[in-house]
């Protein structure tokens, strides 16, 4: 009987590296694009690349075997997807700083990133988040969760592919986490709309930290936001409490906003 294509960590682990291939061959002139842009621009073109062309790769392979596309673009817009996004928005303004701050023990030439222009923001905001979350919740953990009686399995091992693949130490952890965090909410509602939503939202804010830091990497965690680091800090931190109450709390509004979507 056939399967989806990929339907566990071997095939997911080829996918990736044939996309990979592909674009390394398309990108042979990496010198001369590298002379013409940044590394940060360079490396979102090229991860954009090659996610849509292993997401391309899969789509055809499961065509072929008479898989058609297996999520949704449905989105439930409401109270409480708002507070999914506050809590997003807060804890990453706790943690991003911390991240960049960490970062100069692994890198010590790290610097956040700041005046990289236009195409820049626009992959880390948008085309990214897009290209991630087809390849990575709508292609892998789809065909995970097809071949897998133990959802809990499919989405970790994804989401631990998610993270690797991000390659730089400090990333790692990071990616890992909200690897799992959108293959929970993926799982849930099958929406690929809500995945990219959310990823777009992480990473927006997280780079918002980075523009308002990044002259402080250097100093302690107490001055990354300059004087307003202690208000920024204690909002954020209480906010995000809040939010996990009011998600998680005795009314159970997560899973009512899951619910949603069955």
């Amino acid at each position: 009987m056939k399967k989806r294509f990929p339907s566990n960590i071997i095939q997911s682990i080829l996918l990736l590296f044939i996309g990979l291939a592909f674009t390394t061959l398309l990108f042979s002139f990496k010198e001369q694009l590298l002379k013409e842009s940044s590394k940060e621009i360079y490396e979102i073109v090229v991860g954009s690349v090659f996610g849509v062309i292993g997401f391309l790769l899969a789509l055809l392979i499961n065509i072929r075997n008479g898989f058609s596309l297996s999520f949704s673009c449905h989105i439930a817009v409401n109270r409480d997807l708002l507070i999914i996004l506050l809590t997003v928005i807060s804890y990453q303004l706790v943690i991003s700083p911390i991240i960049n701050f960490l970062s100069i023990y692994f890198s010590p030439n790290h610097t956040a990133v700041i005046n990289i222009g236009f195409i820049y923001y626009l992959g880390a905001i948008l085309i990214g988040p897009i290209v991630e979350e087809l390849m990575f919740r709508g292609i892998i953990l789809n065909g995970m969760l097809d071949n897998y009686k133990n959802s809990r399995k499919a989405i970790i091992l994804s989401a631990l592919i998610f993270g690797l693949i991000h390659v730089k130490i400090i990333q790692v952890i990071p990616a890992l986490f909200w690897g799992l965090v959108f293959g929970y909410f993926f799982y849930r509602t099958k929406s690929i709309l809500l995945c990219i939503l959310l990823h777009v939202t992480a990473n927006a804010s997280g780079l918002a930290s980075d523009i308002f830091n990044h002259d402080n990497l250097n100093s302690s965690l107490l001055s990354i936001y300059n004087e307003y680091s202690l208000t920024i800090y204690s909002i954020s931190t209480i906010v995000f409490i809040l939010c996990g109450f009011y998600l998680f709390g005795t009314q159970k509004n997560l899973k009512k906003y899951l619910q949603c979507y069955d």
